[in-house]
């Protein structure tokens, strides 16, 4: 397909693309600072649905030859580093 509705539809899916993959960084790599935080955004990834999850793309992966190559191990290891830290303060 090409035209201008075309090329102005794929640019807005593209800039909406964009923004998903942001927010999947942000939220991935946001450690909790409470346990009711922890308890949230656990309960708030369960809830996505699977168009919803972050892709498996090099943002959101680790920068080195042991880091993580999938968004849920990043995810999970900022979560166990988060509840390290509030437990660590209690």
């Amino acid at each position: 397909m090409d035209g201008p509705e075309f090329e102005a539809a794929d640019a807005i899916t593209a800039a909406q693309h964009d923004d998903l993959r942001e927010y999947a960084e942000t939220l991935v790599r946001t450690g909790p600072t409470t346990i009711p935080g922890a308890i949230a955004v656990m309960r708030y990834v369960a809830g996505l649905r699977v168009w919803q999850l972050p892709e498996g793309n090099r943002e959101l992966r680790g920068t080195g030859g042991d880091q993580p190559d999938d968004w849920s191990e990043v995810f999970l290891n900022t979560l166990a580093d988060a509840l390290g830290k509030i437990g660590a303060t209690k």
